[in-house]
């Protein structure tokens, strides 16, 4: 949460919020935070915490996906990791009943300030193209600081994913890959090479987006 308390009147926007434990934290350390959770279990974990320490005042949750374009989605939840459910489309010919149906909505219907420092945190299993495309707007209008995503190999094969980084350097942020301990600046021009320091074939690797000037890592 360095990088909250690097901008007065910083604000986390979380999503992916899992059981909650960024967005927590920065509720502990009196920040304004915006949660977007579609797993209802984790939805009423981070509740829970919510009441059990009185962040009502700075915690703003929402059981919705963010996605590209509104649509219905429905979840697979995988037995042994909850941690990497994910948010799966539902076809004109399935029949589901509503509770097992998730709203998806575009970040930028959720008229977030603008006017604000944004730390933006992304991460939800293999559905971040989608998120930041419905989130391009706010992307450009709002004044985001610092951003932390989780991101798959092969970005290089979509261009969207070179439009939406053009973004983000637009608004005077670098791309580094943490490297366990350590960070490594990362090329927008060269995304073939983005892909996990040790082990290549690993299906995901993390990546902060930050100032130049800002010398943490988290």
């Amino acid at each position: 949460m360095y990088a909250l308390s690097q901008y007065p009147g910083a604000f986390f926007l979380d999503v992916g919020g899992n059981i909650g434990m960024w967005s927590l934290t920065a509720a502990a350390g009196g920040y304004q935070t915006i949660t977007i959770e579609p797993f209802v279990e984790n939805y009423k974990r981070i509740c829970k915490s919510v009441d059990k320490n009185s962040f009502h005042d700075r915690v703003n949750l929402l059981s919705i996906a963010a996605t590209a374009a509104p649509a219905m989605f429905r979840l697979e939840v995988p037995d042994r990791n909850k941690g990497g459910t994910r948010v799966v489309v539902v076809e004109e010919d399935e029949t589901l009943g509503t509770k097992d149906t998730i709203h998806g909505i575009p970040i930028d219907s959720l008229n977030l300030p603008l006017d604000r420092p944004v730390v933006m945190k992304l991460d939800v299993e293999g559905h971040e193209l989608q998120v930041l495309l419905g989130a391009k707007n706010f992307l450009q209008k709002s004044y985001i600081v610092y951003a932390m995503m989780e991101l798959r190999p092969k970005l290089h094969q979509t261009p969207e994913w070179k439009q939406l980084f053009d973004v983000l350097v637009s608004k005077g942020l670098e791309p580094f890959r943490i490297d366990d301990d350590d960070a490594t600046k990362l090329d927008v021009n060269n995304l073939a090479q983005w892909k996990h320091f040790k082990h290549p074939s690993v299906l995901y690797y993390d990546v902060i987006w930050r100032k130049p000037l800002f010398t943490g890592i988290a």
